[in-house]
């Protein structure tokens, strides 16, 4: 009974290590536009072709996009926070950048949709994506030439307002989406979550510590070369 009693003590901890993990990757295929949209997709497309992996514990998500050995970026999103925290690492040296969530919504000015633009939304199915149960809709803008199917997942509740920053009615409280096929009529973009698997709980991904840590400046050259592959914006507007 001793032994039993330990068996599932054990057990019970082990549970609570875990994490749930999975990578991410995007697509784009039937490109026909022109050169400079072309251009501007394969190059939005290509930033995101760096290894990106999701990690999901006790309502904490995590996102590490890894661009080589020494530089990666690490968005730590916390249920119920106010804030999220993105940790950046240049040349091997780590800062970090607070970030309130309501300033991430990029649509904070736009003026709200015309009864023309409003999307039309189709429930399709439920699915289960990995350990996630998921509602796949589909979302046309009538006068746009624009479909995207999405599946996203409510099981996941960290930080809804980062993970979807557009609202549009019926799915704006969706939650994360695990997959997305956007068709644009002159290319299609394709975002897959997969390779789910369970992995020890590591504390340092989840850790929001900014001890000794300097803040970064988010716009410095690095960072933007970092992710661009050019030296500064100006340099992108030549090379367009």
């Amino acid at each position: 009974m001793r032994f039993l009693f330990i068996f599932l003590i054990l057990n019970a901890f082990n549970v609570k290590s875990q994490v749930t993990s999975w990578d991410v990757t995007y697509s784009i295929e039937n490109i026909n536009a022109e050169a400079s949209v072309i251009e501007a997709l394969s190059s939005m497309i290509s930033m995101q072709q760096t290894k990106i992996n999701y990690y999901f514990y006790d309502n904490n998500l995590v996102n590490i996009a890894s661009y080589d050995s020494l530089n990666e970026i690490r968005t730590v999103m916390l249920k119920d926070e106010s804030h999220t925290y993105v940790f950046v690492t240049l040349d091997g040296i780590t800062t970090y950048k607070k970030k309130p969530i309501a300033g991430l919504e990029i649509n904070k000015n736009n003026k709200p949709l015309t009864k023309e633009e409003t999307p039309i939304v189709k429930f399709i199915e439920n699915k289960v994506v990995g350990p996630f149960n998921c509602t796949v809709n589909e979302v046309i803008l009538p006068n746009m030439n624009f479909k995207l199917i999405s599946t996203t997942t409510n099981d996941i509740k960290a930080s809804n307002g980062f993970n979807n920053p557009i609202p549009m009615p019926e799915i704006e409280n969706s939650g994360l989406a695990l997959a997305l096929e956007a068709d644009f009529g002159f290319a299609k973009i394709h975002l897959q979550h997969g390779n789910f698997k369970t992995v020890p709980y590591l504390k340092s991904i989840f850790s929001i510590s900014t001890e000794g840590l300097k803040e970064t400046n988010m716009e410095e050259m690095k960072f933007i070369k970092l992710i661009t592959g050019f030296e500064n914006p100006s340099e992108m507007e030549e090379e367009k």
